[in-house]
Protein backbone atom coordinates (compact mmCIF):
# COMPACT_ATOMS: atom_id res chain seq x y z
CA UNK A 1 0.00 0.00 0.00
CA UNK A 2 1.54 3.16 -1.01
CA UNK A 3 0.17 6.89 -0.01
CA UNK A 4 -1.98 8.81 2.40
CA UNK A 5 -3.58 6.09 3.51
CA UNK A 6 -0.58 4.26 4.44
CA UNK A 7 0.93 6.25 6.50
CA UNK A 8 -2.73 7.12 8.50
CA UNK A 9 -2.97 5.02 11.56
CA UNK A 10 -6.64 5.25 11.79
CA UNK A 11 -6.12 2.70 8.92
CA UNK A 12 -2.87 0.82 9.78
CA UNK A 13 -5.31 -2.17 11.86
CA UNK A 14 -8.01 -2.44 9.37
CA UNK A 15 -5.38 -2.67 6.56
CA UNK A 16 -3.08 -5.44 8.39
CA UNK A 17 -6.58 -7.05 8.61
CA UNK A 18 -7.40 -6.96 5.04
CA UNK A 19 -4.02 -8.68 4.19
CA UNK A 20 -1.57 -5.75 3.37
CA UNK A 21 1.97 -6.39 4.85
CA UNK A 22 3.75 -4.29 2.75
CA UNK A 23 3.34 0.08 3.23
CA UNK A 24 4.38 3.10 1.91
CA UNK A 25 5.11 6.24 3.72
CA UNK A 26 6.04 9.61 4.54
CA UNK A 27 9.46 9.17 6.82
CA UNK A 28 7.26 11.10 9.59
CA UNK A 29 4.87 8.19 9.93
CA UNK A 30 7.28 5.20 10.17
CA UNK A 31 7.70 5.15 14.12
CA UNK A 32 3.47 5.72 14.49
CA UNK A 33 2.74 3.47 12.49
CA UNK A 34 5.07 0.64 13.21
CA UNK A 35 4.12 0.37 16.75
CA UNK A 36 0.71 -0.01 15.34
CA UNK A 37 1.49 -3.09 13.81
CA UNK A 38 3.95 -3.87 16.39
CA UNK A 39 1.03 -3.94 19.00
CA UNK A 40 -1.46 -5.19 16.85
CA UNK A 41 -3.14 -9.03 17.17
CA UNK A 42 -4.19 -9.93 13.20
CA UNK A 43 -6.43 -12.68 14.68
CA UNK A 44 -8.67 -10.16 16.18
CA UNK A 45 -8.45 -7.68 13.44
CA UNK A 46 -9.72 -10.02 10.98
CA UNK A 47 -13.37 -10.24 12.08
CA UNK A 48 -13.61 -6.72 13.05
CA UNK A 49 -12.59 -5.66 9.54
CA UNK A 50 -15.01 -7.77 7.73
CA UNK A 51 -17.68 -5.71 10.23
CA UNK A 52 -16.68 -2.67 8.67
CA UNK A 53 -16.32 -4.03 5.02
CA UNK A 54 -20.03 -5.36 5.32
CA UNK A 55 -21.10 -1.83 6.03
CA UNK A 56 -23.06 -0.06 3.85
CA UNK A 57 -23.30 3.17 5.98
CA UNK A 58 -20.56 5.80 6.07
CA UNK A 59 -21.08 6.74 9.78
CA UNK A 60 -21.47 3.09 10.72
CA UNK A 61 -18.05 2.32 9.08
CA UNK A 62 -16.09 5.31 10.77
CA UNK A 63 -17.77 4.24 14.21
CA UNK A 64 -16.45 0.57 13.51
CA UNK A 65 -13.24 1.51 12.47
CA UNK A 66 -13.07 3.99 15.46
CA UNK A 67 -13.90 0.78 17.22
CA UNK A 68 -10.75 -1.24 15.78
CA UNK A 69 -8.69 1.68 17.11
CA UNK A 70 -9.60 1.94 20.18
CA UNK A 71 -10.81 -1.59 21.65
CA UNK A 72 -6.89 -2.94 21.08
Amino acid sequence: MCGEMAGDIRYTRLLLALGLRNFSMPANAILEVKNVINTSPIDTLNHKARKIMACTDSLSQDRLLKKLNCDL
